[in-house]
């Protein structure tokens, strides 16, 4: 029987699972050298919820469907603008009801494009969602941040599975 040891802390069988030299705060999520670099170790992430972007589905793209998008000037031009691209793109109706849309052109609408969305489509799309996002993280803003946050809902993080550390530790 074979033992095979590492000196790069590299785990036996899986070696690009490797540790910087051991110590307590490889091992703790106050430590930014433990904790998940995608919730800093709080275990949960912020997500956009689609029923809180789109609260009333019975409304269209063009009447306002897309709640944290009804901003004033200048935003408000830019998201309109995205809304008539969208539906030019992919062929959806800016009046139709969005609760009529394909299931498709909604997971498109909130989600962005996929490599295979933009291959069959042949066109491409941020999203919602990660427009959102990119705005979330970009503002300097506190009032920015506490509006937009009423869109969200907390989620366990996808990356350490609310386990607060990274992967590399766990």
């Amino acid at each position: 029987l074979d033992r095979v040891y590492s000196e790069k802390h590299a785990c036996a069988d899986h070696p690009e699972c490797a540790l910087e030299e051991l110590s307590p705060r490889v091992f703790s999520f106050n430590s930014p050298h433990g904790a998940c670099p995608n919730c800093h170790g709080l275990g949960m992430i912020m997500e956009f919820d689609a029923d809180r972007v789109i609260p009333d589905r019975s409304k269209s793209l063009a009447g306002g469907a897309v709640k944290p998008w009804q901003v004033p000037p200048p935003m408000g031009r830019v998201y309109r603008r995205k809304v008539k691209q969208f539906c030019a793109d992919f062929g959806v109706s800016p009046n139709t009801p969005v609760e009529d849309l394909p299931d498709w052109a909604v997971k498109i609408l909130l989600e962005g494009t996929t490599k295979a969305d933009q291959e069959e489509h042949d066109a491409k799309f941020e999203g919602v969602g990660p427009t959102l996002r990119a705005w979330y993280e970009k503002t300097e803003s506190s009032f920015m941040r506490e509006w937009l946050s009423q869109y969200m809902h907390e989620t366990v993080c996808p990356s350490c599975r609310g386990d607060r550390l990274r992967v590399e530790s766990l």
